[in-house]
C-alpha cells in the first residue's frame, strides 16, 4: 500500500471545520461569505468537486448561508463519491458525530454495514470514509483510520493496517502514542527489536506506558536478554512521570531485592505512593501488609481503608477481589480497625464466594450448617 501524505493548511481547515477552501478566486470572497457561498454553489452545480466540499463546509459552519447540516452532508457526499479526500474525511466526521444516520440503503455502505451486524452502522460508515481518505494520504484521516483499525471500531481489528498508518503518521507527526502502538503491535507479532526501538522513542517523548512495557521486557527476559538494571531505570523513568504503576513495579524490585539491595522502607514508600494514586495492585499490597504486619507495622485501620478503596476499582481481578473481601469480612467480624458488624461481615463472605474464593465457600457452608 503506497500512500503519499497530504498536509498543510487544508489539514487544519478540515480538522477543525474552519473556513472553507479558497476555491473561488476573487479576494473579495475572503470577507464576503455570502458572495463566496453563492459562487461555490454555482461551481458545485457545474461539477467542481472541490467546490462541493467547500460548499458543504459553508453549510456546516453557517458561513454565508444558514447553517444546515443536511445540505452540508449532501454536498460532502457528492464530493466524497467523486473521490475528494477532504470530503471523505468530512463525511466520516459526520457519521462519527451522529449528525446523520447511516444505513445499508446507501450503496457505498451496504457491504460494510451488512458485514458488521454487531457494529454501530454510523461507526462502520465513518470507518469506511476515513479509510477512503487515508488511502489517498490525508493525515487527518490516517489518524482516524489508525485508531479505528487498532481498536476494532466500526469493523474488525486490523493491526497490520493500523501499524502501517501509525508508521506513515510518525514520518510527519512524531507522536509518543503512535510509537507506543507501533512498538506494542511489533512485540505481539514477535518483532522485539522493532518493539524496543519504538518503546524507547515513545519513552523519550514522555510516554508512561512505554516505560512499563519496556521495563517488563527487560525484567522478564523472555523476549530480550534479561537486564534488571534497564528494567529498574524504565520503572524509575515512569515514576519521574508520576505514573503509579511505575512506583509499584519499582517498589517490587526493592521488595524482592532485584538488581537493587532489598529495602522494605523504599519498597513500601513506593507502594504507598502508588496506592495513593489509585494503583489497584498497590492498594491490595498495602492492605494485606497492613493487615498482617509482616513487613510494616500492623494497622487494621489502614488495612480497611486500602481494602475498601481497592474494591472501588473496576478492573480489580476476581481472585484478588475474593481475597480482599475475605480479609475485610474478618475486620468487620472481629472489629479490627472498624466497628464490629457481623451482618456486613457475612455479606462480604457471600460476595467473596461469588468471585470463586475457596475459603469463602467453605466458611459459608460452615455458617449455613
Amino acid at each position: 500500500m503506497k500512500v503519499k501524505a497530504v498536509y498543510g493548511i487544508a489539514v487544519i481547515i478540515v480538522l477543525f471545520f474552519s473556513c472553507p477552501l479558497a476555491t473561488a478566486q476573487k479576494s473579495v470572497y475572503r470577507t464576503n461569505y455570502k458572495a463566496y457561498s453563492s459562487e461555490l454553489l454555482s461551481m458545485a452545480e457545474k461539477g467542481d468537486v472541490r467546490a462541493m466540499n467547500d460548499l458543504g463546509s459553508c453549510y456546516d459552519r453557517g458561513s454565508g448561508v444558514a447553517q444546515n447540516r443536511e445540505e452540508a452532508f449532501k454536498w460532502f457526499k457528492k464530493s466524497a463519491e467523486k473521490n475528494n479526500l477532504l470530503a471523505q474525511y468530512n463525511l466520516g466526521l459526520y457519521y462519527e458525530k451522529n449528525y446523520v444516520k447511516a444505513d445499508d440503503t446507501d450503496p457505498n455502505l451496504y457491504f460494510a454495514i451488512t458485514s458488521n451486524p454487531l457494529k454501530s452502522p454510523n461507526l462502520v460508515a465513518a470507518r469506511h470514509w476515513y479509510l477512503k481518505s487515508a488511502e489517498q494520504g490525508f493525515l487527518g484521516a490516517m489518524m482516524k483510520a489508525a485508531i479505528y483499525l487498532d481498536q476494532g471500531t466500526g469493523g474488525e481489528k486490523d493491526f497490520d493496517k493500523a501499524q502501517f498508518y501509525y508508521e506513515q503518521l510518525v514520518k510527519t507527526i512524531p507522536n509518543a502514542y503512535y510509537y507506543l502502538r507501533i512498538g506494542k503491535i511489533a512485540e505481539d507479532k514477535g518483532d522485539v527489536s522493532k518493539a524496543v526501538a519504538n518503546y524507547e522513542k515513545a519513552m523519550g517523548m514522555g510516554d508512561c506506558v512505554s516505560c512499563i512495557l519496556l521495563g517488563a521486557l527487560y525484567q522478564n527476559g523472555t523476549k530480550v536478554s534479561k537486564d534488571l538494571s534497564k528494567a529498574f531505570d524504565c520503572y524509575s523513568k515512569a515514576t519521574e512521570l508520576n505514573y503509579p504503576l511505575g512506583y509499584y513495579l519499582r517498589g517490587n524490585m526493592y521488595f524482592r531485592g532485584d538488581y537493587v539491595r532489598q529495602d522494605y522502607e523504599k519498597a513500601f514508600s513506593d507502594f504507598k505512593k502508588a496506592a495513593d494514586m489509585g494503583c489497584v495492585e498497590a492498594l491490595c499490597s498495602m492492605g494485606f501488609e497492613s493487615y498482617s504486619g509482616e513487613h510494616i507495622e500492623k494497622n487494621y485501620g489502614d488495612a480497611v481503608y486500602y481494602f475498601e478503596k481497592a474494591l472501588k476499582v473496576k478492573h480489580l481481578p476476581d481472585v484478588a477481589k475474593g481475597s480482599v473481601l475475605m480479609k475485610l469480612s474478618s475486620c468487620y467480624r472481629y472489629g479490627l480497625g472498624v466497628a464490629t458488624d457481623v451482618q456486613k461481615a457475612n455479606e462480604l463472605i457471600k460476595e467473596a464466594e461469588k468471585y470463586g474464593n475457596a475459603d469463602a465457600r467453605a466458611l459459608q457452608q460452615w455458617l449455613n450448617h
